[in-house]
């Protein structure tokens, strides 16, 4: 948090520029996509009594290639601001304008609920909570607060059919050693590296035929609708 502070952005979008550099670490390639959860819900006096599906997933491209991690916040950010105002834009439609069956084999997900801490400080006392979720994207990355607040927990979820458990735990474990990259060097490139993203993409690398296809395949094509051989 004291990191994206100092970048002058939200953690959210720190956690979101992290998310870009385990994708590119496992796709190769340095130009992404990956959606990211918005929602819709009606700006208007009573909407939050308003049961219903608000969410929706918007793409997000972005470039890592010469970035520094600050300036990859920065980018992340300022397409999240433009993107706002298109939020409740259907994902549906948006892949039928590009002519593509998917806009991203990856979700991302970033959370905050501060009323458990507020209960917490009225005297209730939480002891538990219990999430239970499907996706239809092959791997989903939830970032976000114990129901304390003051902790932060990543976990991801992968359809299983697609994506072994073994091939889950390695990419979780990818993400967290792009956290200790920024924490090493919150100033450096974004492609740089560290002994352990080395350990990890090592590891990676032995599901490349077996286990990776389903998110790594999406990326075989550029991200402007126009297919082309991978790199």
């Amino acid at each position: 948090r004291e990191i994206a502070r100092r970048a002058g952005y939200p953690l959210k979008h720190l956690m979101l520029a992290a998310h870009l550099r385990a994708l590119a670490l496992v796709t190769g390639e340095a130009d992404l996509v990956t959606g990211v959860f918005t929602h819709g819900r009606p700006e208007a006096e009573g909407a939050e009594r308003m049961t219903g599906m608000f969410l929706n997933f918007q793409p997000h491209r972005a470039r890592l290639a010469g970035r520094t991690w600050p300036e990859l916040i920065e980018e992340v950010f300022r397409a999240e601001a433009r993107a706002l105002p298109h939020r409740r834009y259907p994902t549906s439609a948006i892949a039928r304008d590009a002519g593509r069956e998917e806009l991203f084999p990856a979700l991302f997900n970033y959370t905050e609920f501060p009323a458990y801490a507020e209960a917490a400080d009225a005297g209730a006392l939480i002891t538990d909570v219990r999430w239970f979720e499907h996706t239809d994207a092959p791997f989903l990355v939830n970032v976000g607060r114990d129901i304390s607040q003051a902790r932060l927990e990543l976990t991801v979820n992968a359809d299983g059919r697609l994506l072994a458990q073994p091939v889950t735990e390695a990419l979780a474990r990818l993400h967290t050693a792009v956290l200790g990259q920024i924490a090493a060097n919150p100033e450096g490139a974004v492609l740089g590296t560290t002994d352990e993203l080395r350990s990890v993409e090592a590891e990676l690398r032995t599901y490349a035929t077996t286990g990776l296809p389903a998110l790594t395949d999406p990326y075989s094509t550029t991200t402007t609708g126009k297919d082309t051989p991978k790199r």
